[in-house]
């Protein structure tokens, strides 16, 4: 179950959910404090993104489909002008069952907040998979949760697998970036029930990587084993592709450790490839929480 975190989800959107709440479940509006998790008119921006991770698929030729189309969706609704109810809406997605959360939104670290730092620390410890945008100011302006330890920060990149850069916006970049996905280009859901062509940004590319991570947690499964959170990040970095703005590097703050490539991370999860998972014992460590 992927929680989507932001304005809120249009779940009666056909290629989203087809009535019965089954697929867009009943999640949580944290400013109002009620399941209210319609989005207020004109904001379509998580309707957007829940299309790119789990739009339903062979349901309409003119419409889209997901990268993981039978996930369930979790919408949170939360105020992004409010830090609060950014701790409150982690902390409730996380215990209410969320695997993977996808927050296509940013902070800076002025108006971060303890609570929510604690909040994304202990929903990484609990083994849920953290993904969010680097944000889309075009430099290197460092932004959260993206910058927080355990969180998989997704820059963009553009069709010629250059990083994604306007004259007004593109990816920001950084020592904490790990992989960069598509950001531009994307026809997905809207609000009302329709479709958009061309959205774009790191807010965009950072569905992907979530509906990546669902489908590589999904065949781990099928193969018996039950990855972590720092499994699934290890295999999206590990089978990142080198594009050719890294000149060969293994990893760089602008692309992290490459454009994500599902299939070959899935790939690597089959035979002829061997997983294997261990664990420490007689052992002793001290772990320092960093923000």
């Amino acid at each position: 179950m992927v929680a989507v975190l932001g304005d809120g989800v249009d779940h009666a959107h056909p290629d989203l959910d087809p009535g019965n709440r089954t697929r867009v479940i009943v999640g949580r509006n944290v400013v109002d404090e009620n399941d209210n998790t319609l989005p207020d008119p004109g904001y379509n921006h998580e309707t957007a993104i829940a299309g790119i991770i789990a739009a339903i698929t062979n349901n309409d030729p003119n419409s889209v489909a997901g990268v993981m189309w039978n996930a369930k969706i979790l919408p949170v609704k939360v105020n992004s002008g409010q830090t609060a109810h950014h701790a409150s809406a982690v902390e409730w997605a996380r215990s209410h069952g969320a695997h993977i959360m996808n927050m296509s939104w940013n902070v800076d670290a002025d108006f971060m907040g303890e609570a929510f730092k604690d909040a994304i620390r202990n929903s990484y410890a609990q083994g849920i998979v953290l993904c969010a945008s680097m944000g889309n100011d075009n430099n290197g302006t460092v932004r959260y949760p993206a910058a927080l330890y355990g969180v998989i920060a997704v820059g963009g990149t553009n069709q010629l697998d250059d990083r994604w850069s306007t004259p007004t916006e593109g990816s920001n970049w950084g020592n904490h970036v790990s992989v960069v996905a598509p950001a531009t280009g994307y026809r997905t859901t809207t609000l009302g029930g329709g479709y958009a062509p061309d959205f774009g940004g790191t807010s965009l590319a950072t569905p992907l990587v979530a509906g990546s991570a669902g489908l590589i947690l999904s065949e781990g499964l099928d193969r018996g084993h039950s990855l972590t959170n720092d499994d699934v990040r290890a295999i999206l970095e590990n089978t990142a592709d080198k594009v050719p703005g890294m000149q060969g590097n293994s990893w760089t703050n602008q692309y992290g450790y490459g454009r994500i490539n599902v299939g070959k991370a899935i790939q690597k999860l089959n035979l002829p490839y061997e997983v294997e998972q261990s664990s420490v014992t007689s052992s002793s460590a001290t772990l320092t929480w960093g923000y």
